[in-house]
Order: C-alpha cells, then structure tokens, then sequence
C-alpha cells in the first residue's frame, strides 16, 4: 500500500505494430476484470475510493469530470455521491460518436439515466441538453471542472494508458487543458497531469502500455493495494 514514486516519465517508442499490441492487452486485461467475482470488485472498489477521498487533489475541487462506471469497471456511484454531498459539480461523460468525441453533461443525484450511442449509462439525453445550447453548456461545464476521474482498461507505472480504442478520452483531456490553460509553456505537463487521476482494478495495472503521441497520460492511478505516482506529488 502507500504511495509508489514513479521515474520521470520518457517518451515512448513507437512500434510499427502498436495497434495490434493494444488490441491484445485489451482483450487480456478485459479478460481479467470479467473474471473478478462480483464481491472481489465490491470490496476492490471501496478501497479505491478511499485512496480517492483522501486526495488533497478531490478535496479541494469544486468541480469533478467523473466517468460513469460500467460492471467490469471500478464503481463510480459512489464517488458521484460523495462529490454531492461535500457540494462539488459533478460532470459526467456523454458521447457523440458521430463526432467522434465526448460531450459534457451535469449529474445530480436522482438524475434519469439511459444507454447512450455505444451502450454506455448517461444522463438521458432530453433532461440536460441546454435552451443556450449544447456548445454553449459545455464550455460552461469545462471552464468548472477542477478534476477529471479517468477510466481505462490497463495502466502502467509510466503513466500511460490503453483506454477501450476510440480515443475520446484522450481527445477530451487535450480539449480541457487547452481550454484552461494548464499545458504551461513548452507543453509543460504538471498542471494538466495533476487534474487527471486514474481508478483501476490491480488486475489493470500492467508492465507496460503501447503509446502513441497523442495518448493521454496520467499523474496518480488508484488501485485497490496502491496509489501509483507517475509525475510528482499533487503534480509539481
């Protein structure tokens, strides 16, 4: 347990077989997390909570991007309710494949949920489109969003990850720190990276993720034995 500091993050090697190579730790590790009993990943899931609400990075945002979880993935219900309860705005995904891209829509407990284009849970559609605008209620909600919980399905100790192939999530995290200015001069990381933070399973956590330019890249995972630090700590 505790915390693990990680080397200095390198930049990858491309591999002309990089997708082939994400495409079959994709299916290995969504192979292990189908495989957790139902009580593993209840009990699992607790214990990455906990590591999350002792974050110095969640108590202080006011503004939380949190993925909605899917039943391989670690829970998120609660995570969503605690922000609630301590008053934070709390964002959750919506995709528009069509666009190839994540959208923004604001939760609130109670809040009727559907499947969106690719399955996924979301807020349903016709109870949080804006009268100002979709356009418009986004960049509302991304100019509030202090903290971003990220999904994936397979971490390494660099910081890297694979996430499920479409590259919203990659995109969406570029979209945020340019819109808010925490690239710094020269591409410097530390205000984007620290606004990241990764759940996953310690099945998820693996020696290494293929990368490209372009991936998104994080600062903290969270799993249920550890908290692994990839850049420095609360980002600096």
């Amino acid at each position: 347990g505790g915390v693990v500091p990680q080397p200095p993050m390198t930049a990858p090697e491309p591999s002309p077989n990089i997708q082939a190579e994400k495409r079959a730790l994709r299916r290995e590790v969504l192979a292990r997390l189908r495989a957790l009993a139902p009580e593993t990943r209840r009990r699992a899931s607790a214990a990455i909570h906990a590591r999350l609400f002792a974050l110095e990075a969640f108590r202080r945002a006011r503004g939380v991007h949190c993925f909605l979880s899917l039943p391989e993935e670690v829970e998120t219900a609660p995570v969503l309710e605690r922000c609630a309860v301590e008053g934070k705005r709390v964002y959750v995904p919506v995709q528009w494949p069509e666009q190839g891209r994540l959208g923004v829509a604001r939760w609130s407990p109670g809040l009727a949920l559907a499947p969106g284009p690719l399955g996924v849970q979301e807020p349903a559609r016709g109870l949080w489109t804006s009268a100002s605008g979709e356009a418009e209620a986004e960049a509302e909600a991304l100019a509030e969003i202090d903290l971003v919980i990220v999904p994936g399905v397979a971490f390494d100790r660099s910081g890297a990850r694979l996430g499920r192939g479409k590259a919203y999530y990659d995109r969406f995290l570029a979209e945020l720190a340019a819109r808010r200015g925490w690239d710094g001069p020269a591409g410097a990381p530390g205000r984007a990276l620290e606004r990241r933070v990764a759940l996953a399973f310690a099945v998820q956590i693996v020696p290494r993720v293929p990368c490209e330019p372009g991936d998104g890249r994080m600062a903290r995972s969270l799993s249920e034995d550890e908290e692994i630090l990839t850049f420095g700590r609360d980002g600096r």
